[in-house]
């Protein structure tokens, strides 16, 4: 995701809304919309946290 512009992450994010999919990169910055239920995950000391937003 943090390869493509905001409008192009927006627009991914707009077609798979419906399905199960995981996306991994660096940048904290995804733009879900309260539309969205997108969850994100990340790796600390070897464990997998769920992030609270």
């Amino acid at each position: 995701m943090s390869e493509l512009d905001l409008s192009r992450q927006k627009f991914v994010i707009s077609k798979i809304h419906d399905m199960q999919v995981f996306i991994t990169c660096c940048d904290r910055n995804i733009p879900f919309d309260e539309k969205s239920h997108g969850k994100i995950f990340n790796i600390e000391n070897g464990m997998i946290v769920q992030e609270n937003k």
